[in-house]
Order: structure tokens, then sequence, then C-alpha cells
């Protein structure tokens, strides 16, 4: 029987890298998982020294990793947002 194809998405913070990091590779290497990414890296290293975009890469070697500044989207991506639920007439 052919295994389904799996995918774990990472997003937001890298942290508790360390503390997670046999949990997550069990997961991935019990369903041959692909991982992605897109973190934050102006807030590397918040709850654990050693949280940092480098050392999730290192940890799971993701197949594809957008990395942008949490502030940069708080005023682009966020804000857009923001925006439209204002503007929504149930609100």
């Amino acid at each position: 029987m052919k295994k389904p194809r799996v995918a774990i998405c990472f997003a937001g913070l890298p942290y508790y890298i360390k503390h997670n990091k046999r949990h997550w590779l069990e997961l991935i290497e019990r369903y041959d998982a692909d991982v992605y990414a897109s973190l934050w890296s102006d807030e590397e290293e918040k709850y654990n020294k050693g949280d940092t975009v480098k050392s999730f890469i290192d940890t799971y070697k993701p197949l594809r990793i957008e990395v942008e500044r949490h502030e940069d989207f708080q005023k682009h991506s966020f804000a857009f947002l923001a925006e439209e639920y204002k503007e929504h007439p149930s609100c």
C-alpha cells in the first residue's frame, strides 16, 4: 500500500526548536513528510537561546522556506487584513 503524501508547514516564530525536535523529526520520518516554513526573522531567540531561522533550517531541512520580518508582516499583510475586516458590513 502506497503511503500518503504528507506536508508539515511551520509558521511564525522559530521557537522551542530543541525542545520539540524529537517529536517533529519522528513525525517527519514516520510519514516521509515534506517540510515547509514561513518564519519571522526579527523575532529570533524570543523564548530560548538557539531558536533561530538557521537552527530551524539545520534541524528540519525544509524544502522551501519564506523568511520575513514580523514588523514587515504587521505593516503590510496584517494591516491589509485588518482594513478588510473593518470594512466588512457584518462587523
